[in-house]
């Protein structure tokens, strides 16, 4: 299969943001195929959509867009508390990571990755 490394301009990539964030976030798509047999963001976007990016150029724009999958841990441990806070006064929190509202399971997570830190810490 012939290189896609040409430069694709910024307004091609803005015409298919949303699909391609929605691929990322929505459906939980994996970048690329490599690591899995089932579909991927790039596959899709190839076979529906016809727009062809390699890796390198999906992971720099999505740089771009900061449409990170992931927050750091200093992160959470500046989000943590505050959740917490909305939710002893009755509230409903929501975690946004750009554009996208993260499930009550990624807190979760998050809170487990934080003390298994915390833990590790104290065991040295």
């Amino acid at each position: 299969m012939a290189s896609s490394s040409r430069e694709i301009p910024q307004e091609v990539w803005e015409r298919h943001k949303d699909t391609i964030l929605s691929l990322r976030f929505s459906e939980k798509l994996p970048l690329d195929d490599t690591k899995t047999d089932g579909r991927s963001m790039m596959q899709v976007m190839r076979d529906e959509h016809q727009f062809l990016a390699t890796v390198s150029q999906y992971e720099a724009q999505l740089k771009k867009w900061a449409a990170s999958k992931n927050l750091k841990k200093r992160d959470w441990e500046t989000i943590i508390p505050v959740y917490d806070d909305l939710k002893e006064r009755g509230l409903e929190p929501r975690v946004r990571l750009g554009d996208h509202v993260l499930d009550e399971s990624r807190v979760k997570r998050a809170r487990r990755y934080i003390k298994q830190g915390d833990a590790a810490l104290g065991e040295n």
